[in-house]
């Protein structure tokens, strides 16, 4: 499997594990829908997968300067609670990106293309832009990653049933995805849900990368942490 998905990943960032963990920072715009759901999906993909205690997302935005209201909140934290991820992720209010997070996190996901372009400004002049660039990238890059073998069953597969369940009738769509799209609550759950089915898919595709990227000679060392 591995040697079919090499073919997928050549553009995509290269990671460290040597530290035996890694800090993913995903990004929106305000911090307070995309990123962190994608955080919460990230968790629990990882959980599965058993690099729980391997991976550690966060979240924040590029223009995060408003403080969430109490219905949005409120409303994130019962759709999370649904959705079986932790609703503590909606209760902190917005975070900013700001320069320190570049050498902060191992990997920076913007949400879309515009997102991650307004990042990259953050982190200054070109000559910083160009060093910073290759460890940042967008969520649905990762979208592709797994294939068909996204909706394997059982042990074999990077999804547990109820997430395999959700994105199983749209896995091509989403797998073709360009961007998170933030969804508007008020328009009912059309949105929300084919947000959940982008970012379960790309999240899966992460989670399965970032596995891949493992390098053998570190095994020994896992065993013992």
């Amino acid at each position: 499997m591995r040697s079919e998905r090499a073919r997928t990943d050549q553009n995509l960032p290269k990671v460290d594990w040597t530290r035996y963990h890694l800090q993913i920072l995903f990004v929106d715009r305000s911090d307070t829908v995309r990123a962190r759901v994608a955080a919460g999906l990230l968790e629990r993909i990882a959980e599965w997968n058993g690099y729980g205690r391997a991976l550690y997302p966060c979240a924040c935005g590029v223009e995060a300067a408003q403080e969430m209201d109490w219905s949005t909140s409120a409303a994130l934290m019962g759709m999370a609670g649904m959705l079986g991820i932790r609703a503590k992720l909606f209760a902190a209010q917005p975070e900013q990106l700001v320069y320190e997070d570049f050498d902060r996190c191992d990997l920076l996901i913007a949400m879309d293309d515009d997102i991650l372009g307004e990042a990259l400004a953050i982190a200054g002049s070109e000559n910083d832009q160009a060093w910073y660039a290759p460890r940042c990238t967008t969520l649905t890059r990762f979208a592709p990653y797994c294939g068909t073998a996204i909706l394997n069953p059982g042990g074999t597969g990077v999804l547990e049933p109820e997430l395999r369940q959700i994105v199983a009738p749209v896995v091509g769509r989403a797998q073709a995805a360009q961007g998170i799209t933030r969804p508007d609550l008020r328009m009912g759950s059309a949105e929300w849900n084919r947000m959940i089915q982008d970012m379960a898919v790309s999240c899966a595709g992460l989670v399965q990368y970032l596995a891949d990227q493992w390098p053998p000679e570190l095994q020994e060392g896992w065993l013992q942490y």
